[in-house]
């Protein structure tokens, strides 16, 4: 591996280190009672080093919601030319989100989430990284299409990012939707959002 893989590497993993540990501060004690300083140790580097990574505290929290955003992005990135778009988009939400909910990871999850529904600043983190998420799946939707419909791409988009962001929400809240699995309640959210697509 050359030295500037490594170096993308590590300022990942560091990245990465800030956020967690940002998401589970701010789970526990709240946005307001958590300092950068704190976050900083938490995550074991400098504060330096945490500004180098995030200019305001809440931005911590930015690469660890990519993480989920970039992995299904990826997913849909596959879908197979001429498969039928609306059901593979649905495949793909069910699958985000077909998860162990009581699984470890899962509770720093929904303390999350439920730290961005209750904090003004960390809630415009969310929505700024829901909104980059659902431009970059445009682009990815509108190769399937034919471009008679220019709002396709983008409805398409916005249903699939939408079906994530309210499932998760409604989970961190109350549980998943109907009692259905994560994933289920996902599918269903989209397919909800998605009717007018034939």
């Amino acid at each position: 591996m050359d030295s500037a893989r490594l170096v993308a590497r590590r300022r990942s993993a560091t990245r990465l280190a800030i956020a967690e540990a940002a998401a589970r501060l701010f789970a526990e004690r709240g946005v307001a009672a958590t300092g950068a300083e704190e976050i900083a140790q938490t995550a074991g580097v400098s504060l330096r080093t945490f500004y180098r990574h995030a200019h305001l505290k809440q931005d911590a929290v930015i690469p660890l919601l990519e993480v989920g955003a970039e992995r299904w992005q990826e997913q849909l990135g596959g879908i197979a030319p001429g498969a039928d778009l609306r059901a593979a988009i649905a495949d793909v939400v069910a699958h985000a989100l077909a998860v162990d909910e009581d699984g470890p990871g899962q509770a720093l999850t929904r303390g999350l989430v439920l730290t961005m529904l209750e904090d003004d600043d960390l809630r415009r983190v969310w929505d700024k990284v829901n909104g980059d998420s659902c431009r970059v799946l445009e682009s990815i939707l509108a190769v399937h299409l034919d471009g008679d419909d220019p709002l396709a791409a983008p409805l398409l988009a916005e249903a699939a990012t939408a079906a994530i962001r309210i499932t998760l929400e409604r989970w961190a809240a109350d549980g998943a939707p109907s009692g259905a699995p994560l994933g289920d309640a996902a599918r269903e959210t989209f397919e909800r959002l998605s009717r007018w697509w034939s």
